[in-house]
């Protein structure tokens, strides 16, 4: 409930706790859940109590991710008093029987209440995995979250997350009772909007976020654009002048999209984000696009460095003439400050010297890349110097030949990637995935690399891949520290068959030489050779969660030698 720490991904971690006290404290036990925190099952240890000045411990805690701030927490009961603003700042309620818990644990114990400014509730979730979340009564959690909210006097972001919007008591009893709350999410499903709720009656916002659930059944290819409420209008353009990040989109296109032209009347001098969607085909398979007046928009609001504009095209591929897109297409041309844009490749102005020198990151998951819209792609990462983080979902038929060739040149085009993200919507073997692998040798900055491939039953396990890409991108590209590997099938939950996180770490830095050159198999052969090597090689943290062939769902963590 305060932090989650059975699922966080090896790479989110900053540094050990060992490694900064440099004090003798409990062996590190094994993941807490929530639910295990919140009915009490955590007995504080016994031991010496742990004495650090509290400006020094704030600093440490800089460095630390919520699983190692909740293990020290448990070292005493003077830190975890100490600790408590710092655990509960953020409840991030991930199911239904985790809102159920956190609901129960803050309605009996008010004096956690100001120490949560951001609280996200999530029931009935959509991405429950393996299995489908719980049900349970959302208006009961709305209702529990009333009797909380005169105790969150602290709370500045609160986010719903539910298969409807909330009830209108629960956004009225926000509104009364947290006088900080600044940033509000909402998630909307298949009732109708009410044009008089309660959501659209605050002021002074800096963050709003109104989305279609993701999931919702399909109902129509061209559903019609849906005009929002006059009065959610009436707050943004007139109530919310200091509004910083703006979210109005669909994450499910093929049961409702929303009409966005009047966000371009809009004067927000501190807009720094600005996400809209989803964008796609009318009925006539006419292009229909961002409101006509966004560039010039864009232009008025200088700050706007994070622009995402959300397509679908779910049946049909985009069109492959740039002309088509018409204006979008000058779109991150149009922001003079903007260092991150999420779109088609179509709207980046390949011709425009300049024109996006300064984005760092791109994300081009709307639609998968076909190898003849390549060339396009690479001209345009030619005039991106800036940029560090690349998010690319592509269509390459399982050829040896043009695994090479689109790598080949889609990091020559872009050397200066330190993350990349690459999603391929086809299954492929060994030889494959180290032509791919061997094309990250072009990218001597890279730090991180993730695979998203369709998975078969013939394929090798996932550790022996990700060792694969480590060896195959070698000493070429010696920053690359963190790989990450997703294996989708359309029958698993959630089209999630496996996922890993494997981190390489030195020899030094946690596991003796012995381990690191033995690991599981022939630790009484070579002792002195393998202690010697050992001090040398690499050794990977690896995280994996997935579903067996026979018995069910799995997790585990290890750690192997490179």
């Amino acid at each position: 409930m305060t932090v989650d720490t059975s699922s966080a991904p090896l790479g989110q971690r900053r540094r050990s706790l060992k490694a900064l006290l440099q004090l003798p404290l409990f062996p590190r036990r094994p993941a807490l859940t929530h639910t295990a925190i919140a009915l009490g099952r955590c007995p504080l240890p016994s031991g010496p109590r742990i004495s650090l000045p509290e400006d020094l411990l704030h600093e440490i805690l800089q460095e630390l991710t919520p699983a190692d701030i909740l293990n020290l927490s448990l070292a005493s009961s003077h830190l975890r008093a100490t600790l408590a603003p710092e655990l509960y700042r953020t409840m991030h309620l991930r199911s239904s029987g985790a809102c159920e818990t956190g609901l129960r644990l803050l309605l009996r114990r008010p004096d956690l209440c100001a120490h949560v400014r951001k609280l996200a509730l999530r029931p009935n979730y959509y991405l429950s995995w393996p299995a489908r979340d719980t049900s349970i009564s959302e208006s009961w959690v709305a209702s529990m979250l009333c009797s909380i909210a005169p105790s969150l006097t602290n709370l500045r972001t609160f986010d719903w997350d539910g298969s409807e919007m909330a009830p209108n008591a629960l956004w009225l009893t926000l509104r009364q009772s947290c006088p900080e709350l600044k940033e509000l999410y909402s998630n909307v499903g298949s009732d109708a909007i009410d044009a008089e709720s309660e959501l659209f009656k605050f002021s002074d916002l800096a963050l709003f976020s109104l989305s279609v659930r993701h999931g919702v059944p399909e109902t129509s290819l061209f559903p019609a654009r849906e005009d929002l409420p006059k009065s959610l209008w009436d707050m943004l353009l007139n109530r919310c002048p200091d509004l910083a990040e703006l979210t109005l989109c669909s994450f499910s296109a093929g049961h409702r999209t929303f009409a966005l032209d009047p966000v371009v009347a809009g004067s927000w001098p501190r807009l720094t984000t600005l996400t809209l969607g989803a964008f796609g085909y009318d009925a006539d398979f006419a292009l229909a696009g961002p409101p006509p007046g966004l560039p010039a928009f864009l232009a008025r609001h200088a700050r706007v460095a994070a622009l995402r504009l959300a397509w679908t095209f779910r049946r049909w591929m985009s069109p492959d003439d740039a002309a088509a897109f018409a204006q979008a297409a000058l779109l991150p041309a149009a922001a003079p400050a903007l260092a991150e844009f999420a779109g088609v490749v179509q709207q980046l102005p390949c011709a425009a010297a300049g024109a996006c020198a300064g984005i760092t990151a791109l994300d081009l998951m709307c639609e998968p890349l076909y190898p003849a819209r390549a060339p396009a792609l690479c001209a345009a990462l030619g005039g991106m110097p800036a940029l560090v983080s690349l998010d690319l979902w592509v269509h390459v038929e399982p050829d040896l030949d043009a695994y090479r060739g689109f790598m080949g040149d889609l990091c020559a085009a872009a050397p200066g990637l330190e993350d990349f993200q690459f999603m391929c919507t086809t299954a492929f073997g060994k030889k494959p995935l180290t032509a791919l692998a061997y094309a990250l040798r072009g990218l001597p900055r890279l730090k991180s690399f993730a695979l998203t491939k369709g998975h078969r039953y013939t394929d090798e396990s996932m550790r022996a891949s990700a060792r694969r890409v480590f060896r195959a991108a070698g000493a070429a590209a010696p920053r690359l520290a963190l790989v990450s590997m997703r294996w989708a099938r359309a029958a698993c939950r959630n089209h999630l068959k496996q996922e890993g996180t494997y981190e390489r770490v030195g020899a030094r830095d946690g596991l003796g030489a012995r381990a690191a050159a033995g690991g599981s198999r022939g630790r009484g052969r070579g002792k002195g050779k393998g202690k010697a090597a050992g001090h040398e090689a690499a050794v990977v943290e690896a995280w994996e969660r997935g579903l067996r062939a026979v018995g069910g769902a799995f997790e585990r963590r290890y750690r192997f030698p490179l």
